[in-house]
């Protein structure tokens, strides 16, 4: 399922790992993972020996990286690129290794462990997804200065500087993402957040499974709010004073309507007075006018401006899908082709060399022995 999310490990006094991933990011799909990476033991520790064995990349480097690997052979019907990845004919035209592949997920930590001193692990840091409060549904921290575990959900607001907002606030629990978010650029409708932390568990004291890191999870946000205890109250009695002012607003600008409608019809009243007035057309009349007025204000309605980055962006998506899922298919088709023709030319072979063997056969039962011409003078 895609629900986006992002891995982050902090290690010295920073982050080394921050891999955004399309896929699975609720507590049942990459949390689980992390927490069953981290119950190992000696994994934690061969963790931290793979990350001195890692190197941050630029957007720069990534390119120069991808464009040197392309899928040049085929072998056990799958397509091998050069640096020796073998994938699936429906996998995407270009071979991305996988610490920069969006499908690698919790995985991550399995690959910096079992790295080897002359191996080349290429990092990319995508904390800026961390302030995109709109499509970034969860994160995930292992932090092995402090020792231990955070998981975040949802978005709340970053809190106000105070001073000349040159402070430093330490990194860690529920301002872990403070700093990333606070220069990230904000998210369209969502403006400046950050992820909200849902719980911690020092790496000593870890849940046992998935089933009791649900349980823990859910016991710590009953009720929660992205507002602090006794700021949501002034913040409820602030909309409920607004919400009445908007009605006596209301009120007053439905009164005054209805006396320009009286002003209006007294002027479009006739000379005669004594003259009956149709009560059924003008009943029909009001009813066809308040019917075409929904239409009316329909048609006037305009998409915000903010919405366009967000519309494109689904829009992308349905169509990266659409395209892959047509590949595929294609893919399949080709590959059901060749398994068909594989197996005709095996038919075609094995016929050829029945019939091969039956003429030399019947060759053999008909040749004779007898005496040349010369041999018998």
């Amino acid at each position: 399922m895609g629900t986006r999310n992002l891995i982050c490990i902090w290690y010295k006094g920073r982050f080394m790992v921050a891999q955004y991933c399309q896929w699975d990011g609720y507590l049942e799909g990459q949390g689980a993972k992390i927490l069953k990476f981290l119950l190992v033991p000696g994994n934690i520790e061969r963790l931290k020996k793979g990350l001195t064995r890692i190197t941050p990349v630029d957007d720069q480097t990534v390119q120069d990286i991808l464009d040197k690997h392309s899928y040049s052979t085929f072998k056990n019907n799958k397509k091998v690129c050069e640096c020796g990845s073998a994938v699936s004919f429906q996998e995407p035209e270009k071979c991305f290794p996988s610490t920069l592949n969006r499908d690698t997920g919790a995985k991550i930590l399995d690959i910096i462990a079992a790295a080897r001193p002359d191996d080349y692990i290429p990092i990319q840091l995508s904390l800026d997804f961390a302030a995109n409060g709109l499509f970034c549904e969860f994160c995930y921290c292992v932090d092995l200065d402090a020792e231990v575990f955070e998981v975040f959900g949802d978005a709340v607001t970053i809190p106000p500087t105070t001073g000349d907002g040159n402070e430093k606030i330490e990194q860690i629990g529920k301002n872990r993402f403070v700093e990333v978010c606070r220069v990230a650029e904000p998210a369209p409708l969502m403006g400046k957040s950050m992820p909200r932390l849902l719980k911690s568990w020092p790496l000593d004291q870890l849940p046992k499974d998935l089933d009791d890191m649900l349980a823990q999870v859910a016991a710590d946000n009953v009720g929660e709010s992205e507002y602090e205890d006794g700021e949501h109250e002034d913040l409820e009695d602030d909309v409920d004073d607004d919400e009445s002012e908007a009605d006596d607003d209301a009120k007053e600008v439905v009164k005054d309507v209805d006396q320009e409608d009286d002003t209006k019809d007294n002027d479009r009243k006739p000379d005669n007075e004594d003259k009956p007035a149709d009560d059924g057309d003008d009943d029909k009349n009001t009813t066809n006018d308040d019917a075409q007025n929904p239409a009316n204000e329909d048609q006037k309605a305009v998409i915000p401006d903010e919405y366009d980055p967000l519309i494109e962006e689904e829009k992308k998506i349905f169509k990266d899908e659409k395209e892959r899922a047509e590949y595929k298919k294609r893919i399949d088709q080709i590959a059901e082709d060749m398994i068909i023709e594989a197996e005709q030319l095996s038919l075609r072979r094995e016929r050829e060399r029945a019939a091969m063997q039956q003429a030399g056969t019947a060759g053999d039962k008909e040749r004779t022995f007898t005496l040349s011409i010369r041999e018998t003078k």
